[in-house]
């Protein structure tokens, strides 16, 4: 592409258009209106909740939300799986310094929505300033970007997945600062930045979405490593890059540390190939840019497996969109071949091809298994274990969104030629031939028969939706060539517009929630008694304020206990109620959370020998973790009651005639310790480390239970050095930066 802010020499090649704050003007309202479309619900009383927002993020936000008023962090969740790690499960972001301000000062009324919506001005201003201080394009040009990219597909279809898209929002933000490092005066201080940037994407707990924006900082820097020589110094500015990021991954590690513990631990460890692959982008999602409502089900699925001859496809709306907009796309096109002298000089032959490269890499990682190059991503510990491929088109869209914003200051900033040659027209053609061709077959053929599975088409009223929207842009671009200046605003509006009729529809077909069931849920979790435990595989019971001993979790932990089909292991588990896909069955016999056992015995595999013992006076553990114990039937004068039920620590209350087992039928932990009246004792993991144990002394006896992760500690030492790392950036910037450049002459001398 043309090198960004640098304006041809030549008097003939100046753009005639004036700069208009109108086209500026109207371009912001067009942004907002689409915005205020997304925002519609919250003038009701209502947020979206649909897929993982209903599932997860809701609950988990109430349940953080109720543990900081009690002045808790919420480090440890027992609503789920018999308690795990919240924190280090990481979604939720519990350490965030804006998830603590916003979930313990605000009420849930105002935190959820600020959280749900405001991360697309976030994105749309740190594209903005990134485009216009960075690449140095004009307003028009940057406010047209940042609308492109906060209002993609991407934001759009993945609305459940709130800390991804937070995270996806910080990408300009850091590609700006990353920028700075390199061409300001004060490049500590935006190195400082850099590292608080990191450190802020890690803490909201997606790894992959921070993997995938660190991926685009390579094309950034390799982007600004190509034009070293306007640059006194770019060595400096790889030294600062890697300080910062350096500095944010040291304080983010008080979450990568427990979320790395967290992970060796759980069931994600042992994802195959075939997982990991799952929800790949299939090929012919890319046709729908040239008709965007080419099959009626808009995406693709992904080919999971075939069995006995039949197809099985995993199609998501929220993970497959890959619609980029045809008159984005078109645009981008047209821009190229128009002003091919410009784009095509031997000042940007690099450029093109870092560009044209990384656009090619990003698309075949987002197609996954069938791009061909994804398992080269298996040798990298951890990155091949995360799921969902299609979703590397984040960094195609950010791709897109700056090579759109830079054809746009094409047509602002140079005239285009006055005279179109043959090889002009040919290229011209090519993208009409190709809808024009799609639009006809696509009208006589009504379903396409694909791998035993058949995709439906849409109606031709649907499908001319497409090549309307590309006629539009062509009419605008030779508008402008024609020294129509207003044709620009509409070529901007209807890019913006474009996406937005795609991608709308994804919102206004989600489930809602008031804000009034959000609250009244906040006080079920409160109030309601938490002595019995539901199953579901998914997790709407939280909602009512009940403990789940399964559920749907994004990386839930390891668990060997069978909750829907073994009576054994729902009894020990607490199960009192099942929930079916109808009915509500009740486990009438079912343990309760606490009591007190008289026998203790070894076993080799506990789970195996349930059938053997009689569960309600015997537990079994490894000969390793504790000495066997007979005792004499549970008397009815002893007794175990819970005094605090708090997430982080247990306080219960304790009478025995003699030393008995303590069973709390919640998840073993190692980071969980017991006191026994202000002295500390060892907590026995029971039936192979699926329940907590303590031997409890005669008389009364105060037992306080609390969580107390070790992975954190470390974590928090870390994140002090990362902090250190950046108040040096900050406040010592000139002194670095005149070190490395004079370490850099001596090297050259």
């Amino acid at each position: 592409m043309l090198e960004p802010g640098v304006k041809s020499s030549q008097p003939s090649q100046t753009s005639k258009f004036p700069r208009r704050s109108s086209e500026v003007l109207i371009l912001l309202l067009t942004i907002a209106a689409i915005y205020a479309m997304i925002c519609a619900p919250i003038l009701s009383g209502k947020v979206y909740a649909e897929y993982d927002l209903r599932e997860q993020f809701i609950p988990w936000r109430v349940f953080y939300s109720l543990a900081l008023d009690k002045n808790e962090l919420g480090m440890w969740n027992p609503f789920m799986f018999r308690g795990y790690d919240h924190h280090a499960e990481g979604q939720s972001g519990v350490m965030h310094p804006a998830h603590l301000l916003a979930y313990k000062f605000l009420p849930l009324s105002i935190s959820i929505p600020l959280e749900m919506f405001c991360y697309i001005p976030f994105a749309f201003i740190g594209m903005m300033t990134f485009l216009a201080r960075s690449l140095g394009l004009p307003r028009t040009a940057a406010v047209f970007g940042g609308g492109v990219f906060s209002l993609s597909v991407f934001f759009y279809a993945h609305f459940p997945h709130v800390n991804m898209l937070w995270i996806y929002a910080h990408l300009p933000w850091a590609a700006f600062a990353v920028e700075r490092c390199f061409r300001s005066a004060n490049c500590g201080r935006y190195a400082s930045l850099l590292s608080l940037i990191y450190a802020s994407m890690l803490l909201l707990g997606h790894p992959q979405m921070v993997w995938m924006n660190t991926l685009a900082i390579i094309v950034v820097v390799l982007h600004i490593s190509t034009e070293s020589r306007r640059h006194s110094n770019p060595r400096c500015g790889l030294i600062l890059t890697g300080a910062g990021i350096f500095g944010g991954c040291l304080i983010g590690m008080i979450q990568l540390l427990p979320s790395l513990e967290y992970f060796l631990h759980s069931s994600r460890i042992d994802f195959t190939k075939l997982m990991s692959s799952n929800f790949s982008l299939h090929p012919l999602n890319l046709i729908l840019n040239l008709s965007p409502y080419l099959f009626i089900d808009k995406s693709v699925g992904d080919l999971f497996y075939e069995s006995a001859g039949n197809a099985y496809f995993l199609n998501s709306h929220q993970e497959l969109p890959a619609y980029l907009g045809v008159t984005i796309m078109t645009t981008i096109y047209i821009g190229t071949v128009i002003y091919r002298k410009e784009v095509f000089t031997a000042t940007n032959k690099t450029r093109l091809i870092l560009f044209l490269s990384a656009l090619a890499l990003s698309m075949l990682l987002a197609l996954g298994k069938y791009g061909g190059v994804n398992h080269v991503l298996d040798v990298i510990p951890m990155i091949s274990k995360f799921r969902c491929p299609a979703r590397y088109i984040c960094i195609v869209i950010f791709l897109i969104s700056v090579a759109s914003a830079i054809v746009v200051s094409l047509f602002e900033t140079h005239k285009p030629p006055t005279r179109l040659d043959r090889i002009h027209w040919v290229l011209l053609s090519a993208p009409v031939v190709a809808s024009v061709t799609l639009w006809i077959g696509s009208a006589f053929c009504r379903s396409i028969s694909f791998r035993n599975t058949m995709l439906y088409i849409e109606d031709a009223r649907y499908l001319a939706i497409g090549p309307v929207f590309m006629l539009v842009a062509y009419i605008c671009c030779f508008l402008i060539r024609s020294g129509k200046k207003w044709a620009l605003t509409v070529l901007c509006v209807a890019c913006i517009v474009d996406v937005a009729v795609y991608a709308l529809p994804i919102l206004q077909r989600s489930e809602l929630r008031t804000l009034d069931q959000i609250k009244t849920s906040k006080l079920k979790m409160k109030n309601n008694d938490h002595t019995y435990r539901h199953v579901s595989k998914l997790n709407e019971p939280l909602w009512n304020g009940s403990f789940l001993a399964n559920g749907y979790l994004g990386i839930p932990p390891r668990d060997d206990l069978d909750l829907f089909e073994n009576r054994d292991h729902l009894r020990l588990a607490s199960v009192r109620y099942a929930h079916g896909t109808t009915n509500t069955f009740v486990i009438e016999d079912a343990f309760p959370r606490i009591r007190l056992v008289p026998n203790l015995r070894h076993a080799v595999n506990p789970l195996n020998d349930l059938k053997n013992i009689d569960l309600s006076n015997t537990v079994l553990c490894d000969k390793n973790d504790a000495s066997e114990i007979t005792g004499p039937p549970i008397k009815s004068t002893e007794r175990v009651e819970l005094v605090a039920d708090g997430f982080e620590a247990l306080r219960l209350d304790v009478k025995v005639d003699v030393p008995r087992i303590l069973v709390v039928s919640d998840r073993w932990s190692k980071d969980w310790d017991v006191s026994i009246d202000g002295v500390e004792q060892g907590i026995i993991p029971l039936f192979g480390r699926h329940m907590r144990g303590i031997i409890v002394g005669t008389s009364d006896k105060e037992v306080l239970m609390r969580y107390r992760p070790v992975a954190i500690r470390w974590g928090v030492a870390c994140a002090g050095l990362g902090l250190i790392i950046s108040f040096i950036l900050f406040f010592q910037d000139g002194a670095i930066t005149r070190r490395i450049q004079s370490d850099s002459q001596c090297t050259s001398t």
